[in-house]
């Protein structure tokens, strides 16, 4: 008689449980289909750091719970998405090694706003952004021009073209044009400067209103490529106190193949850096797990539709910065 009754009051107690179990695991599975809302910043339409997002969101959103919201922001540039990022403005942001670890130092173009606490690593180098110095083969042949030196310390200042502010180009031209004597204040003052993306930058090359350009991307980048291809250009090495200067600050040395580029017709020796994925440290840890997770995991897809990311290696994740902790926590998951 006992013995039915502990049975009874056991199997009561284990009905118990599991219910209670199915409820708790159940209620988990609701709390992760909730959907995640994701502000995504990025740059301009035409730029690489636009078309990555693109892809990345579409990727993100068919991942993501249902009614899930991603948002990208076409705006931004690598200088400016680490403060747009650290100051709550966005969840997570494309930018560069290179101003990812000058933000989070406070250093160069950030000693204003002093050290960037809140950004954290996603990603490591997707890819490698170089930086380029061209001008039109027609102002080079007119003018005899073949070095840096040559063109900036001339009488006739060129007219030089490069992205909007918020671009890393920005204070890596000012870098570069220190060490020949002038500076973009320079150019603005002597009404030398244009601000444009690269499909407007083309079209004043090729209508004769623009004489050298500033760029920094990675290989294959769609608006360099229309520029070469709609233009005679020549490519300009950067001297050795720019390639210092840039290496200071924690570039590397990069090779270019010849033939990359229309007009590149050797390998080209310049600075780069890699570009890479910042966080918010109050980004939901699961939705930067499940960012991270995606992207890793259909990276086939991303190169796709973006080969500049071919040599993306997840592995490597950037650790100049702290890492995320949902970032962290799938990286732990695989070993990494």
């Amino acid at each position: 008689m006992w013995n039915k009754k502990i049975l009874t009051v056991l199997s009561v107690i284990f009905i118990s449980a599991l219910f209670i179990s199915t409820l708790i695991i159940g209620g988990f599975a609701v709390s992760e289909q909730e959907p995640m809302n994701l502000w995504f910043v990025a740059q301009q339409p035409g730029t690489s750091f636009y078309s990555y997002a693109i892809v990345m969101s579409r990727l993100m959103s068919e991942e993501f719970p249902p009614n899930s919201k991603i948002e990208v922001i076409p705006r931004g540039g690598s200088v400016s998405n680490p403060t747009i990022v650290n100051e709550g403005g966005a969840d997570i942001g494309l930018t560069q090694a290179y101003t990812a670890t000058l933000a989070s130092r406070g250093e160069i173009m950030y000693e204003e706003k002093g050290p960037h606490e809140n950004i954290r690593a996603v990603t490591g180098a997707l890819d490698v952004a170089y930086v380029w110095v061209l001008a039109r083969k027609s102002y080079i042949e007119r003018t005899g021009f073949k070095t840096l030196e040559d063109i900036f310390t001339a009488e006739d200042v060129p007219r030089v073209g490069m992205k909007p502010v918020g671009s890393v180009v920005l204070p890596i031209a000012d870098t570069i044009l220190s060490t020949v004597g002038t500076s973009l204040d320079g150019l603005r003052d002597a009404n030398r400067l244009y601000n444009a993306q690269p499909s407007q930058i083309g079209e004043m090359l090729r209508d004769g209103r623009l004489d050298v350009y500033f760029e920094s991307t990675p290989l294959n980048h769609p608006g360099l490529t229309e520029v070469t291809l709609t233009n005679d250009m020549v490519f300009i090495p950067l001297n050795q106190e720019a390639q210092d200067l840039l290496l200071r600050d924690g570039m590397t040395m990069k090779i270019a193949p010849a033939g990359s580029y229309k007009g590149m017709d050797e390998d080209y020796n310049t600075p780069g850096t890699g570009n890479c994925i910042i966080a918010s440290k109050d980004a939901e840890d699961d939705m930067i797990y499940l960012l991270t997770k995606t992207l890793v995991e259909r990276k086939e897809e991303l190169v796709e539709e973006n080969a500049a990311l071919s040599a993306w290696n997840p592995e490597e994740y950037l650790t100049t910065i702290p890492l995320h902790p949902g970032a962290k926590r799938y990286y732990d998951e695989r070993g990494w």
